[in-house]
């Protein structure tokens, strides 16, 4: 467990978000209409809601949350949540994207962040594991960069059973029940 302070964090529906230690994931560094997202579960490369190759979805490279949180397994599709308790759980492992406002608009719509059951999209800090990208540096941040990514959260209130914790990293989940098979 880890005694880290939470992160400052806007919701979706505050705009761009400000005053983050570690900026902002819409800024300039990615270029107008360009945002950082960090995914930890399904959305990673070779998971099953990852689609490659996508418009206006690019791989920036590895990260991990600057702060813990809880990564669990829940419901009846055992559906893998990055719970919103930060401070609480281990600094996930996960996977740096920037996308373009359709692949945003795309990824909300999948994470259901418009239903009330559906997933927050807030801006928390996190780690470059990687350098970035070269044609991405301005004021080039190397491995171990704090900057703010976009990441989809549920509060532990709109959670069902929770079944597994997986600690730092989502390994696949045998148990997972894609989109395609679920049934009412």
């Amino acid at each position: 467990m880890s005694n880290s302070a939470a992160p400052p964090r806007q919701p979706l529906d505050a705009g761009a978000p400000s005053g983050l230690p570690c900026g902002d994931p819409s800024s300039d560094r990615v270029g107008a209409s360009r945002h950082l997202v960090f995914v930890y579960g399904t959305l990673k490369r070779g998971y099953p809601n990852h689609v490659p190759d996508r418009d206006g979805e690019r791989f920036i490279g590895n990260a991990r949350t600057l702060h813990a949180y809880p990564l669990v397994s829940t419901g009846r599709w055992h559906i893998v949540v990055l719970v919103d308790e930060a401070g609480r759980g281990e600094r996930v492992e996960g996977e740096l994207f920037e996308l373009d406002e359709a692949a945003l608009a795309r990824w909300d719509d999948l994470e259901s962040v418009h239903l009330p059951d559906g997933y927050v999209r807030l801006a928390i800090p996190v780690e470059s594991l990687d350098p970035l990208p070269v044609e991405d540096r301005g004021d080039p941040p190397q491995s171990g960069s704090a900057l703010a990514a976009w990441a989809y959260l549920k509060p532990r209130a709109r959670l069902g059973d929770v079944h597994k914790e997986f600690g730092a990293r989502y390994p696949h989940d045998p148990d997972y029940v894609p989109r395609a098979r679920r049934t009412p």
